[in-house]
């Protein structure tokens, strides 16, 4: 692992829901915060960690090419998850690890991936790591091998939907973040405003 490369990969194409009761239809990654989109931060804190980028968005619109990160998109398990992101990002082949952030967290540790490397390092059995804080996992923030894909193809294809479910299920290695601040995420419109006080802070 110490020496292999890693594709960032930012999931953005959950439908957000609960960002669209003020009546606006933009989608949730598009939604404004600090004079950006929410989905340009996250891309921001994950490049200088990574050999490559990838952005999973909902459809391939020129909204989302714009951000300049090659997209894939969900494929046959569209609208299943995350996870069917994360199985897009380990199926570009493009490096047999995949670093899997949410597009909603624009406040990421610069280290983020470096620990998540050690961990699987510290155990070269693991397939897998996620980052912990005092919250808990954070399990869609995640270091995983491209060769889970086939294992995961078939999680979603039996009906599994929880990230931490699955992940669970191959004992993974654990990075421990103090600062849970790093991994607040918004689900409002109203909660706009304490992540743009975060960012600013971070």
């Amino acid at each position: 692992m110490a020496t292999d490369s890693v594709a960032g990969l930012v999931l953005a194409a959950g439908r957000g829901q609960r960002m669209r009761v003020d009546g606006d239809p933009t989608p949730k990654p598009l939604r404004p915060l600090a004079g950006r989109a929410l989905v340009a931060h996250a891309p921001e804190r994950l490049r200088p960690q990574v050999d490559t980028l990838l952005l999973n968005p909902p459809e391939d619109a020129a909204a989302w090419r714009a951000f300049g990160v090659p997209c894939v998109l969900d494929g046959a398990h569209a609208g299943c998850g995350p996870l069917a992101g994360l199985l897009a990002g380990l199926r570009a082949g493009v490096h047999r690890w995949v670093a899997a952030v949410p597009c909603d967290t624009p406040c990421l540790p610069a280290d983020l991936v470096a620990r998540l490397r050690a961990a699987c390092t510290a155990r070269p059995s693991a397939r897998l790591a996620i980052a912990r804080t005092a919250d808990g996992l954070q399990p869609l923030c995640v270091l995983v091998d491209a060769t889970l894909a086939d294992d995961l193809d078939a999680w979603l294809a039996a009906g599994g939907r929880r990230v931490a479910d699955w992940a669970l299920r191959h004992d993974p290695a654990i990075a421990a973040f103090d600062d849970a601040q790093a991994f607040v995420n918004v689900n409002a419109p109203h909660e706009l405003p304490t992540l743009a006080r975060a960012l600013a802070a971070a």
